[in-house]
């Protein structure tokens, strides 16, 4: 295995341990199904599959790390499973605190999640980087330490995709990313060490599963239309 296959492997590793609950089978979004304090329910609730589909999705992606071998293809493809999660947790959010200004609470609560977002729009709405030529991509921690940077004309790192990606541009937005790009090469796209992106993502993840499980409050809100209450007691009978 080359290094960003090993790199995968080390992310694999990490979110398999801290968002599956002992089982690659079961995910932690799981635990929404058992709300009493002793941790039973005979309630099944949807939400709960339907995110725990998701991380699974994440995980079989990064098993496939022999796979992974350019840089590129892996951060690209893991990013956009992230932001199908994203997007799903910030709609559960305005069901669960609808009163309450739930986009800024998640945006508190998880600032990765945002980052996320501003990758995912950088790859779904590239704008003048498609006038490059052959950029190249870089893991931070590996660009730190044995890239030479004065062979490029532009180091896209984190602050430069936020600036220009974080929200639809305006025009002369546009012109002036345009003006930095076009027609460029030596161009390098600079991606997150991946090894703490995925632990933050993972905290991140098991910091919503508390918020989603604190309150009897919260609870019986998700239980109004995400639950079929003894789904569990038919799944035995039958």
């Amino acid at each position: 295995m080359n290094q960003v296959s090993l790199t995968f492997k080390e992310c694999y590793e990490i979110f398999e341990n801290q968002v599956f609950d002992g089982d690659p089978r079961v995910s932690k979004f799981c635990w929404l199904h058992f709300w009493d304090e002793e941790g039973n329910s005979r309630n099944h609730n949807c939400i709960a599959c339907n995110l725990a589909d998701q991380t699974s999705m994440i995980r079989d992606f990064l098993s496939s790390y022999e796979h992974i071998e350019e840089i590129e293809y892996g951060f690209l493809q893991y990013v956009l499973l992230l932001y199908l999660l994203d997007e799903r947790l910030r709609f559960i959010y305005s069901a669960v605190f609808p009163g309450e200004d739930n986009k800024l609470k998640f945006k508190k609560e998880n600032p990765i999640f945002d980052e996320i977002r501003v990758w995912a729009n950088f790859f779904k709405h590239p704008k003048a980087f498609l006038f490059t030529h052959h950029p190249r991509y870089s893991e931070a921690r590996t660009f730190r330490t044995t890239e030479d940077k004065t062979e490029f004309q532009v180091i896209m790192d984190f602050d430069f995709v936020k600036k220009y990606y974080h929200k639809s541009s305006k025009k002369d937005q546009l012109e002036e990313l345009a003006g930095i790009l076009a027609n460029k090469r030596n161009i390098v796209v600079v991606i997150p060490n991946l090894v703490n992106f995925t632990n933050r993502v993972c905290e991140s993840i098991n910091s919503i599963i508390v918020t989603l499980t604190y309150s009897k409050e919260i609870i019986e809100r998700l239980d109004s239309f995400s639950a079929i209450s003894y789904y569990f007691d038919k799944e035995e009978s039958d």
